[in-house]
């Protein structure tokens, strides 16, 4: 429950007038000196997932990147995608990006987002 928290304060920072992306890093450097390495590897999953495909193939990016943000950062998901609608997250895992969502989606379930 501790990632829920960090990820709100993140939005916190985000949304203050002034912050810059540096800030909101450094918020993200300090949160792992106390965190494991399963929460770490949670976030490095969805980091890596929320970047999205390297090809734009819009149907793949709402089944899956789309979905990704809209779970995990909700308020920054808005001003970025057309349909963040938290459903379901399918991958294609025979494929890189595939395993980065199936990752992801792992990692979003043990979180509970």
């Amino acid at each position: 429950m501790k990632y829920l928290h960090t990820m709100r304060l993140w939005l916190v920072c985000l949304l203050m007038q002034g912050t810059r992306a540096r800030d909101v890093l450094k918020v993200m450097d300090r949160w792992s000196e106390g965190s494991t390495f399963l929460e770490i590897r949670d976030l490095w999953d969805i980091l890596s997932a929320l970047r999205g495909q390297d090809e734009y193939n819009l149907d793949l990016k709402q089944e899956t990147t789309c979905r990704i943000r809209a779970r995990t950062v909700p308020n920054l998901a808005f001003y970025s995608d057309i349909n963040g609608d938290g459903g379901e997250i399918v991958g294609w895992p025979g494929d890189h990006f595939g395993q980065h969502v199936m990752a992801a989606a792992r990692s979003i379930k043990r979180q509970g987002l």
